[in-house]
């Protein structure tokens, strides 16, 4: 029978949700010895994000189970109705016990909430994303601020930015009408194998970078692939994000 006594500060608890949010409203949490797993894919599945947090990002983490990973399909909003009054200094406790295994209780200032569990079935699920060893044409880092505030700069109107790579560049370019909005960033540690010109879509990128602070991110990617940006959310929190390219209609 599975168990689980978890205590973690406010702030990068509503970081996870703030992530997650934006892509669906519901995530499967996968609970082990060595912390918790969350893998989200939006509704068109076209993006997914990932979010490690470590055993050590917890103050207090107590896991039992003859099963590992322990999943539990959860319902964001129902966690957030306990973590939208709280401070990031603020503890939060997450509570699991197998002899009940259709609920989790969240607590936090005296304020405890039982959350219903939701069938695994009836969530889109994703078994891994794509890893550094599946055929991304070129690596480096950028600046998460950068990347976020290019996205964030671009007009609702526009659908989609183009990203190209050469051996000695990165630059992303949108076009609202004939007037280009561009970011030409100097990234870190800069491998290309193959030059690549690839769109995504800008409401995607937004989505999967909503909750990222000031960091440097790891992007992969090449020509017609995904692009993978992972970054470092705080010590023991990591993100990482797969978002599909926008394929131009023949």
């Amino acid at each position: 029978m599975a168990t689980l006594n978890a205590t973690i500060f406010a702030g990068p608890f509503k970081d996870i949700i703030k992530g997650l949010e934006t892509l669906n409203e519901q995530a499967v949490f996968e609970l082990d010895n060595s912390g918790l797993v969350i893998k989200c894919l939006d509704n068109d599945y076209t993006s997914v994000l990932r979010i490690q947090a470590d055993k050590e990002l917890f103050e207090e983490y107590t896991f039992t189970s003859s099963q590992s990973p322990l999943k539990l399909g959860i319902v964001l909003e129902r966690l957030k109705d306990i973590t939208k009054t709280l401070t990031v200094k603020d503890l939060v406790s997450l509570e699991y016990d197998g002899a009940t295994p259709q609920n989790l209780t969240i607590s936090a200032n005296g304020i405890r909430r039982t959350v219903r569990l939701v069938k695994l079935d009836l969530i889109k699920q994703v078994k891994q994303l794509p890893t550094p060893e599946d055929g991304f044409k070129f690596s480096g880092n950028v600046a998460t601020k950068g990347l976020k505030d290019f996205v964030r700069t671009i007009p609702a109107t526009v659908q989609d930015f183009k990203l190209i790579v050469g051996k000695n560049k990165l630059y992303l370019q949108a076009m609202h009408g004939e007037e280009p909005i561009e970011w030409n960033p100097t990234p870190k540690d800069w491998v290309v194998e193959e030059d690549a010109v690839t769109s995504y879509t800008v409401a995607k990128i937004k989505e999967v970078l909503h909750a990222a602070k000031k960091s440097e991110a790891t992007i992969m990617g090449g020509q017609d692939l995904p692009i993978r940006i992972e970054w470092v959310q705080t010590e023991g929190l990591t993100f990482t994000a797969v978002v599909a390219p926008r394929m131009s209609k023949s």
